[in-house]
């Protein structure tokens, strides 16, 4: 979120007092704080829901999510050593019948004792299943709600030209953030003393920032790269100063060395005309255009 001073540099808030720039970056802090808290508690209520849908208990009011999950995992636990006494005394049972006379009745008795230890072995592993199942979900769901919060924050960071509305300041975020996830694979790790999302590739291998290979490459730093030329700033110095379209002139007839390239100028060109991002009407123009530009003769790199 912006602070003071970068409150300051605004040309559009000049001439406010110290006061006022304090005030405005106290209800921007309050209203980052706010929604994250709000999402956070919303994954939390997917636990509860979870919890209830697997095990039919429902949350006390006053208990935490946090701690009645617990709670109910514990509780699987307890079961299935109940269940391994219950193995082992069958197993006693087995073991002393054996050693009596092999009768009928005593075989009848053998084979049902086996029987119930395999009801109970199947019962066991039931349980492991489930617990399993529950705790990967949980750590999925907690995974993802952290990517959407550290995602969140760093948007909100972001100060868009004026010359953007809304509706294309959502199209350009959406687009960004969809090509720097698909850069690798994303984990979150401390960097500089904060949460951030890092990416490695297929064998595993974080994936390094282009500028300085000694440290890796950031969700931060990656999507403030890709939204660059909208932001206040850089707008006119790339020539996207307008609402037309970016100052691509160079490349306007067609003058592309890859499909790379050419396919980066058509998006940028569509989202800078308020064209939604993976909309009918944004695929049909970037067919058209790619026809246009004859971007199929190109290599790809």
């Amino acid at each position: 979120m912006l602070t003071t001073n970068e409150l300051k540099s605004q040309e559009a808030l000049s001439g406010l007092t110290d006061e006022q720039y304090d005030a405005i970056a106290g209800i921007l802090k309050t209203t980052v704080d706010k929604a994250v808290a709000v999402q956070l508690r919303e994954t939390h209520d997917m636990y509860d829901k979870d919890i209830r849908e697997i095990t039919g208990l429902d949350k006390p009011i006053d208990k935490k999510s946090y701690e009645f999950n617990r709670q109910v995992l514990s509780s699987y636990k307890d079961n299935v050593e109940t269940l391994k006494s219950e193995v082992e005394k069958y197993k006693a049972d087995i073991a002393e019948l054996s050693n009596k006379s092999p009768d009928d009745a005593l075989r009848s008795e053998l084979e049902s004792a086996k029987n119930s230890i395999q009801a109970l072995n199947d019962k066991i592993s039931d349980l492991h299943m489930a617990h399993k199942s529950e705790l990967d979900n949980m750590q999925r769901q907690n995974f993802e709600a952290n990517i959407n919060s550290i995602q969140s924050g760093v948007l909100s960071q972001l100060k868009f030209s004026d010359n953007y509305d809304s509706f294309a300041q959502d199209s350009f975020s959406k687009q960004a953030i969809a090509e720097v996830m698909s850069m690798g694979t994303p984990q979150i790790s401390q960097v500089n003393g904060k949460d951030e999302i890092v990416f490695v590739d297929e064998n595993n291998t974080p994936i390094a920032d282009p500028s300085d290979i000694t440290k890796p490459l950031t969700f931060s730093k990656a999507v403030v790269g890709k939204l660059s030329n909208y932001l206040v700033g850089n707008d006119k110095k790339s020539g996207l100063g307008n609402k037309a379209k970016p100052d691509n002139t160079s490349r306007s007839n067609g003058n592309f060395s890859t499909k790379v390239e050419a396919m980066r100028y058509i998006e940028d060109t569509l989202a800078t005309q308020g064209v939604a991002y993976g909309s009918e009407q944004f695929q049909e123009r970037k067919d058209a255009m790619y026809k246009e530009l004859g971007v199929g003769e190109l290599p790809v790199r």
